[in-house]
């Protein structure tokens, strides 16, 4: 509910979400939901990611897959119609999945994380607080 409509306000044209969850869920007295639509945003419910699709290293689309739940009797365990899938157009996918990261895998780095388990940012360059950032990417 925060990337769609940040993306939407910086620099993206033509924004869509994709959500587990079915429209009559969302809608009443939830008032997260105001914002996306407001901003233009166009939001497929009961909708989940399979995979992506393009060609050589352009990308292309998400094909996403029907939910047919988003619960068993126990927890949260979506199960899904195989038969009901569609493709909406993209050329940036930006994946964003539950409330909070996992950032185990910076408890030896320099790295800071506050009190409520957040990456450290300096509000005024909205950049952590690295001095330099190394990245190693394996393809």
């Amino acid at each position: 509910m925060d990337v769609a409509p940040h993306s939407a306000k910086a620099w993206v044209k033509d924004v869509s979400m994709v959500c587990l969850e079915r429209l009559k869920r969302c809608l009443p007295g939830n008032g997260k939901w105001n914002e996306p639509v407001e901003e233009g945003i166009k939001i497929n419910h009961a909708g989940a990611q399979r995979r992506s699709s393009g060609r050589e290293i352009k990308l292309e689309g998400l094909e996403v897959v029907k939910v047919k739940s988003v619960f068993d009797t126990t927890a949260v365990n979506p199960s899904f119609d195989n038969d009901q899938t569609t493709v909406l157009e993209a050329d940036t996918i930006i994946i964003t999945i539950g409330q909070m990261s996992n950032l185990a895998f910076l408890k030896d780095s320099s790295v800071k994380v506050d009190e409520r388990g957040r990456l450290a940012w300096n509000p005024e360059t909205q950049m952590s607080m690295l001095k330099k950032c190394l990245f190693q990417v394996r393809l």
